[in-house]
């Protein structure tokens, strides 16, 4: 029970740590307005929620059983996670004042195209489930992928609305940089 502890304490710190560095670069609203932003968006409460299974879920389950998650696969998480990191870090430094939590999108908004944008359309959906994934390898989870999955259906479900909002709002433009990249994962549609 100690191991699984301080596996989870180890965790939780990277966490927290990861997620500072890599939102550090976005420059968004206050907390509670993005928070009354969210509560207007049914799709982001889905994301939220999906988050919420999705990260609790595998510290759960490790919490509750008594092996010890092989070296291999913690090694493996700590690696996707830090993939799942540097993705958000380039993203949020890219998209900067750009990023809202919901999807309506403003006037003062602009298309970015630019660094990891030249790529993927969206990149820190990519990078959450990046994490999620890290997180069951790190712990060496069983059932704990199902909420993983039901991450990627929930991203999958928003990410058509959301590219309809940003046709609506950047049109031809939108339509061009649509055609030239990936929605989700780099080198594959």
């Amino acid at each position: 029970m100690v191991v699984n502890t301080a596996y989870i304490l180890v965790y939780v710190a990277f966490l927290i740590v990861g997620r500072f560095l890599s939102q550090s670069q976005r420059k968004a609203d206050r907390l509670w307005l993005q928070t009354q932003r969210i509560a207007n968006d049914p799709t982001a409460i889905l994301m939220a929620f999906s988050a919420f299974v999705g990260f609790g879920a595998p510290l759960l389950e490790a919490a509750w059983r008594t092996r010890v998650t092989p070296l291999g696969l913690t090694l493996s998480g700590i690696l996707v996670m830090t993939v799942g990191f540097l993705t958000a870090y380039s993203a949020n430094r890219t998209i900067a004042r750009n990023w809202s939590p919901v999807i309506a999108k403003t006037k003062e908004q602009r298309l970015i195209q630019s660094g990891i944008y030249s790529t993927i359309r969206h990149p820190l959906y990519f990078s959450g489930l990046l994490l999620l994934i890290g997180t069951n390898l790190y712990f060496g989870n069983s059932w704990s992928w199902l909420s993983t999955l039901l991450a990627t259906i929930i991203t999958l479900y928003r990410i058509p609305i959301e590219e309809k909002q940003l046709e609506g709002r950047f049109g031809q433009e939108y339509a061009d940089y649509k055609s030239r990249t990936k929605a989700l994962i780099p080198w594959v549609h």
